[in-house]
């Protein structure tokens, strides 16, 4: 049996792919141009051509699965596609017309899933295609060494994008209604590129808000005790996991993939609206006391540690094999 790994370069399916012992095939797709995602699409077309035969495809990402469907519709490959699901492929989330038909295409080809969290699964079920979970995992371990400043009340968030699908709108709305409520609450960083959030940061930026740009996190985390992620869709930020080996509390919506190893913390701590408010109460409920915010921090580094490059990788390649004899 042929198995062949075809990706971006992320480094967790590769290491993923390296634990089945797959040929791995790295496609780029140029997605900042409009010229270069045709050529990148084109590309990807005349490549299926060019590689070789497999029995099993263990895929990641739109165009490598486009690849793999070629081969096992125009070159009528007798072959078995299995997708690593890390986007919207199935919700549809913020996919325009366009691409939600070619969604629907591409998934019709698909004869197993393994979903990078329980968020995605449910969509996946939705479709009848067989699947497994498997989340990913911290990749640097120095993020346990850190440790959080619990004195200046400061808090973090991570990750901008152009269609707010992260949620920095809430999360800056969020603290100025909790710096409203209590004037010792400290600074609020938010990390990632400045551009794509350019109106928001004329209007919000100032002394207790900063925008950071693309920035390494470890440098912020150490300012911080509480990470907040108010996403409107994030099927497995692997920047929670970071966050709480750093000893941060994080404050995540229920459209947050890895909600279900926050609530493994506190409940409270998943937050079940995309409101504002419910946000600074979840803030102000933290800060109110540090011996518990303390008590906190310290199991979130515990249950960080059951996300390891070893045990991941063992539960990936347990739930590739199980789920390939499923569909064989």
């Amino acid at each position: 049996m042929r198995i062949a790994f075809i990706g971006s370069g992320h480094w967790a399916p590769i290491k993923f792919a390296e634990s089945i012992s797959s040929d791995i095939y790295i496609v780029r797709y140029e997605h900042h141009n409009t010229l270069l995602k045709y050529l990148s699409v084109l590309k990807a077309f005349f490549f299926s051509f060019k590689m070789p035969k497999y029995d099993i495809y263990l895929i990641d990402g739109d165009i490598s699965l486009f690849i793999a469907v070629v081969k096992k519709i125009f070159l009528r490959e007798k072959c078995k596609i299995i997708v690593r699901v890390n986007n919207a492929l199935f919700s549809r989330y913020g996919l325009s017309r366009y691409k939600i038909v070619l969604a629907k295409f591409l998934t019709r080809r698909i004869d197993g899933v393994i979903s990078v969290s329980p968020l995605i699964d449910e969509d996946v079920k939705k479709s009848g295609i067989p699947s497994r979970i498997v989340y990913s995992f911290l990749k640097d371990t120095s993020f346990f060494k850190i440790k959080p400043d619990f004195e200046n009340e400061n808090i973090l968030g991570i990750g901008t994008t152009v269609n707010m699908r992260t949620g920095t709108d809430i999360l800056v709305d969020a603290f100025k209604l909790a710096k409203q409520k209590d004037e010792n609450i400290g600074k609020l960083f938010v990390l990632g590129h400045k551009f794509v959030i350019k109106n928001l940061i004329e209007k919000n930026e100032n002394e207790d808000i900063e925008f950071t740009g693309y920035r390494n996190p470890k440098d912020y985390m150490k300012k911080c005790s509480v990470f907040v992620h108010p996403a409107r869709f994030e099927p497995g930020p692997n920047t929670v996991i970071e966050a709480m080996a750093a000893g941060l509390v994080p404050i995540v919506s229920n459209k947050t993939g890895h909600k279900y190893i926050v609530e493994k913390i506190d409940r409270k701590l998943v937050v079940n609206s995309l409101n504002p408010a419910d946000y600074a109460y979840t803030i102000l409920y933290l800060l109110k006391d540090k011996k518990e915010l303390e008590k906190l921090s310290t199991k979130c580094k515990d249950i960080a540690k059951e996300y390891t490059k070893e045990k991941q990788t063992e539960k990936f390649r347990t739930a590739f094999f199980d789920l390939l004899r499923e569909i064989s």
